[in-house]
């Protein structure tokens, strides 16, 4: 059982070694061997083909453009069909800008949305995709399409996504990513798949996740 403790600061991650878990204020990782670590990464949200992680109090320095918009809809999408825009900020009623800075910076009067991993939406299941990575377990029979993959994927509670390589798809049943310059990865955002910077979705926050399991017992730290 978990346990959530009195904190005097908002813990950025949890880090699990040789059985014990401890907090951390800070979200920058390195490595360490035989360790998980989860990174809050905050309200996510999808929209417009891409994870978007909001974070109130806070903005982004830079502007991608000189276009002032009026609403969040309008600049998430400007944001992204553009090279150089990395989120966007509220400045304030009506004022929304395209930023290239991708790091939340404090500031009490604003909200900001950075823009995080491209997804697709099949039969309202999201799907992260991860451009030269492939899944392991691929089941051997070939899917025609995107869509078909998908569809097969969702009939089955155990499928942690798919993979096109060479114009084909194979849906996969494994939780461990792998590099592969030739393979996309589609991965099924509803289950707990890990990997270095896959965002892992739980009770209602991402986390990011460089291990196998997650381990739901620790978001109640938060």
């Amino acid at each position: 059982d978990c346990i959530t403790p009195h904190l005097s600061f908002h813990p950025a991650g949890v880090t699990l070694t040789g059985g014990e878990y401890k907090l951390y204020k800070s979200g920058k990782m390195t490595e360490k061997a035989g360790s998980i670590t989860w990174i809050n990464k905050g309200e996510v949200e999808a929209i417009h083909g891409y994870l978007w992680d909001e974070d109130t109090g806070t903005s982004l320095s830079g502007y991608s453009d000189n276009t002032v918009y009026k609403d969040r809809d309008t600049a998430l999408k400007a944001c992204s069909t553009s090279n150089t825009c990395s989120g966007v900020t509220k400045e304030g009623q009506g004022v929304y800008r395209c930023n290239t800075g991708t790091t939340h910076k404090l500031d009490s009067a604003r909200t900001s949305w950075i823009q995080k991993t491209s997804v697709v939406t099949h039969q309202k299941t999201l799907f992260s995709v991860l451009p030269g990575y492939t899944l392991d377990k691929l089941d051997k029979t070939v899917q025609a399409s995107e869509a078909a993959a998908a569809a097969a994927c969702i009939k089955k509670d155990d499928c942690t996504g798919f993979v096109k390589k060479g114009g084909k798809y194979h849906i996969a049943l494994g939780w461990a990513v792998f590099s592969d310059e030739e393979s996309i990865s589609y991965i099924r955002n509803d289950l707990k798949l890990a990997y270095v910077s896959y965002s892992m979705y739980l009770n209602q926050y991402y986390w990011q996740v460089p291990g196998r399991n997650g381990h739901s017992a620790l978001i109640p730290l938060l």
